[in-house]
C-alpha cells in the first residue's frame, strides 16, 4: 500500500523516507518503517484489492508517524532561517495535501458491492413491516455451486428483527409460503459467475422464468472497476476468483412474487420424481423455533 499513489499519498511516504536521512532521530524514523513493511509483509496472504486499505491502515500508520519524525529533520534544517521555513512548510503541506487527493477515487469509488448494499436497505424499507413475508435469494445451496462470497445480512429480515424468513431459491422451490408474501432479490451475486460464463446464475434465472416478478425496485448499475495492477481475465470482479456475467450494466431490483393470474402463493406443484417437501413456518411462542416437516426444527435457510 505504501507505494500505491492510489491508496497511500506519496507525500507522507517521500517525508517517512526523509525521516531515514534527515535530523537526529533517523533511527526511530527506522524503527517505524521496519515495523510498517513487517506489518504489510503479513498481510499480503490472500489480501484482495479492496480490503487492502482496512488491513492494511496499521502499516499506514507506522508509515505515518515516520513521516513526522522526517518533518521534523526538514524543521531542524530550515528553522534559522524565517523565510525558508515559510516556504518548507507550505511546501510540506502542498506535497501531502496533493497527494491525499490523489487517493480519493481509489479509496471512495463505490462498488458493486456498495450497490448491492443499497439494495438490501431499500428492500429492507420497501417491505411492509406487519406482515410475514418469504424473501427469496441466491444462497449457497443454489445449485450449481460456485466459489464465491453469499453472505447476506438476514438478520435484517428474520426475527426478532422482522417477521421473514430468507431462503434460496432453490429452497423456495420446495417450500410452503403459506399465505405469506414473497419477494426476490435480483442483487449482483445472481451476476456473480465462474469465470467463462455468460448468463446470470440458473437459480436466478429460474425466478425470472418460473414465476411473475412485479418490480418494487428496479435500478440499472454500472459494472464498476477499480485500478488494479494484478493479472486479470476478461470480466473477473476486481480481483476475486470470480466473473460477472454482464458487460457494461447490470439490472438488479427487488420484487414481488406472484404467479399468472392473480394472486401471492407461490407454492409450485410438486415435480415427478421431486423430493420437494413444503415447509411451513410456524414460530413456537416460547422458543421461536422454525418448524419443518414431521415437527423438525430444521430451517431452510443458507448457511
Amino acid at each position: 500500500m505504501l507505494l500505491w499513489s492510489s491508496l497511500f499519498p506519496a507525500g507522507v511516504t517521500a517525508l517517512a523516507a526523509a525521516g531515514l536521512v534527515l535530523g537526529p532521530r533517523r533511527a526511530a524514523a527506522g524503527a517505524l518503517l521496519a515495523a510498517a513493511v513487517a506489518w504489510i509483509a503479513v498481510s499480503l496472504v490472500d489480501l484482495p484489492y479492496v480490503s487492502i486499505p482496512r488491513v492494511q491502515v496499521p502499516g499506514g500508520v507506522f508509515c505515518a508517524l515516520a513521516a513526522g519524525v522526517g518533518v521534523a529533520g526538514v524543521h531542524r534544517l530550515v528553522s534559522r532561517k524565517p523565510w525558508l521555513l515559510v516556504t518548507a512548510g507550505a511546501a510540506v503541506l502542498i506535497l501531502v495535501g496533493a497527494t491525499m487527493a490523489g487517493t480519493l477515487p481509489g479509496l471512495w469509488a463505490p462498488t458493486n458491492a456498495d450497490d448491492e448494499e443499497r439494495l438490501l436497505r431499500d428492500a429492507r424499507d420497501a417491505i411492509p413491516a406487519d406482515r410475514p413475508f418469504i424473501l427469496v435469494r441466491r444462497g449457497y445451496d443454489d445449485e450449481p455451486v460456485e466459489r464465491l462470497h453469499l453472505h447476506y445480512p438476514d438478520y435484517w429480515f428474520e426475527p426478532p428483527a422482522r417477521d421473514g424468513l430468507a431462503v434460496g431459491p432453490d429452497w423456495f422451490d420446495r417450500t410452503d409460503a403459506a399465505g405469506r408474501d414473497v419477494y426476490f432479490v435480483l442483487g449482483t451475486r445472481c451476476y456473480m459467475r465462474r469465470c467463462g460464463e455468460t448468463d446470470i446464475h440458473p437459480a436466478c434465472r429460474r425466478m425470472r422464468e418460473r414465476y411473475r416478478l412485479e418490480p418494487v425496485i428496479e435500478r440499472t448499475v454500472p459494472v464498476r472497476d477499480l485500478p488494479v495492477d494484478r493479472g486479470r481475465r476478461p470480466g473477473q470482479d476486481l480481483d476475486f476468483p470470480w466473473c460477472l456475467a454482464a458487460r457494461g450494466e447490470m439490472t438488479i431490483g427487488l420484487y414481488r412474487v406472484t404467479v399468472e393470474g392473480g394472486g401471492s402463493s407461490p407454492r409450485r406443484p410438486r415435480r415427478r420424481g421431486s423430493n420437494a417437501v413444503g415447509f411451513r413456518r410456524s414460530r413456537s411462542r416460547i422458543s421461536g423455533t422454525w418448524r419443518g416437516p414431521r415437527g423438525s426444527t430444521a430451517a431452510p435457510r443458507a448457511r
